[in-house]
């Protein structure tokens, strides 16, 4: 015996069937949008996300459109990435920084603080909505990248993850 344990065939049919029904689960989403992306936006409205296949209907209208010099899609793309790459960069930083110091230093209130960041960690987004809007508004900050960016630099959930002495 070579210490591997043989699998039934039936087994592993069953597996595999298994792990294919899962996967046409979780890929049916996008195939109703990629089918629904073809179709005149009239036709979504009409009657909703549905399967039906229509030839006459299908057509690549809506990614022209999405492309054209007037769309804003490639303008939102960019803004996305930009806040999405500069706020990973910069809440890494900070949240490190305060993660390296609360796990390596030893100094009197150290707990009190990371009492302090797992309540923060407690407090709904949605408390914290209004206060931070209006505290951008008066750095005005409304419609800048550092709007979006600046309210989520110092993360509590990794500050968290990275002090792991607790």
């Amino acid at each position: 015996m070579t210490g591997t344990a043989k699998i039934h065939p039936i087994a592993k049919a069953i597996v595999v069937l298994m792990l294919l029904l899962f996967a046409v689960v979780a890929l049916f989403p996008f195939f109703a949008l990629l089918l629904a992306s073809f179709k005149p936006s009239t036709e979504l409205l009409r009657y909703g996300l549905n399967l039906k296949l229509q030839a006459h209907l299908l057509s690549l209208k809506n990614y022209i459109y999405l492309f054209q010099d007037g769309a804003k899609y490639l303008t939102w793309y960019k803004n996305s990435l930009i806040i999405t790459a500069v706020g990973t960069v910069l809440s890494l930083f900070f949240s490190s920084m305060v993660g390296y110091a609360l796990a390596v230093y030893d100094f009197k209130g150290r707990n009190v603080i990371f009492i302090l960041v797992l309540a923060v960690m407690m407090i709904p987004i949605e408390i914290l909505m209004l206060p931070l809007y209006k505290l951008m508004v008066s750095f005005k900050m409304i419609n800048t990248y550092w709007g979006v960016i600046v309210p989520t630099m110092v993360a509590p959930v990794a500050i968290f993850f990275l002090d792991n002495t607790h």
